[in-house]
């Protein structure tokens, strides 16, 4: 009987993911709305993977309400799950943080996963348009296609240490 708690809970937070995932149909969302429905994943994998998985927040809540495409979170926030956490033994630490700088709006990932080879690391880099990395080609043509060339995603990594997601935006408040 334990396991039908967890099972049951599981399905709950599965089900809250799903429905919000139906309620995105708009190309654009508040920031807020992005960090809602990655935060949803990110407790779903943490029942999972009890005892394996670290969330720190850094959220400057000036930024909360700022318009920004929908779906550019979550597949870097599952791409630190996939290739940051799972492979390793342990607990893995992922960090987001949204931040000004520069007068753009900052989006970061980081994971201390195992971090990405410096070739494999310069294959995805310039393979961005590649089908091969279809989460990372999307979020990137999708900022882009918003905002033009000079936003988008970066990537640093340090093999065996940890690897940074930013994606870089235009500040636009309230929009």
């Amino acid at each position: 009987m334990n396991g039908d708690s967890q099972v049951s809970r599981l399905i709950c937070m599965l089900s809250k993911f799903f429905r919000g995932n139906l309620e995105r149909r708009n190309v654009s969302c508040q920031l807020r709305e992005e960090l809602e429905y990655s935060q949803n994943y990110l407790e779903l994998y943490k029942d999972i993977y009890p005892d394996r998985l670290n969330i720190e927040w850094n959220v400057d809540e000036r930024f909360l309400d700022v318009g920004i495409p929908t779906y550019i979170l979550q597949p870097i926030v599952e791409n630190s799950l996939v290739h940051g956490m799972e492979p390793m033994i342990g607990t893995c630490t992922i960090r987001i943080r949204v931040r000004e700088q520069g007068g753009c709006l900052v989006i970061s990932v980081w994971d201390d996963g195992g971090g990405i080879a410096p070739e494999k690391l310069k294959q995805l880099m310039d393979g961005m348009g590649e089908s091969r990395h279809i989460g990372i080609r999307n979020v990137q043509d999708r900022i882009q296609m918003f905002y033009g060339k000079e936003y988008g995603l970066s990537i640093r990594s340090e093999h065996h240490e940890y690897t940074e997601v930013r994606l870089t935006l235009p500040l636009k408040c309230g929009s």
